[in-house]
């Protein structure tokens, strides 16, 4: 599970006894709440599920996503992992400058 201020990657590493079945999708669910992918992909064994959101998350904020898809054996699978958004900082809006200036490099 990895995370940037705006989406969250999940991989998941197909085994002998644990392989995810495409065909039936794969869900998530951000804090609770069902999402939509933004993509799923293969690459030999593993499945990647990118999920990018139009807010950012803040930074340091903890949350769960809960991926959840059926294996080829027609098992259902709902796995929660916990994350922590990475740490950014926040520039202040007074410290920027009107935008096209060109003669100002846009912060005071």
């Amino acid at each position: 599970m990895t995370a940037t201020p705006q989406s969250v990657t999940a991989t998941i590493t197909d085994t002998d006894y644990l392989a995810v079945d495409e065909s039936k999708g794969v869900q998530l669910d951000l804090d609770g709440v069902r999402v939509t992918a933004t993509s799923v992909t293969r690459l030999d064994q593993v499945v990647t599920v990118v999920y990018k959101q139009a807010a950012i998350f803040a930074s340091d904020s903890t949350h769960t996503l809960k991926v959840n898809f059926t294996t080829v054996a027609g098992k259902p699978v709902a796995d929660p992992v916990a994350f922590t958004a990475p740490h950014y900082e926040v520039v202040p809006a007074t410290l920027a400058t009107a935008a096209g200036t060109g003669s100002q490099p846009g912060m005071r």
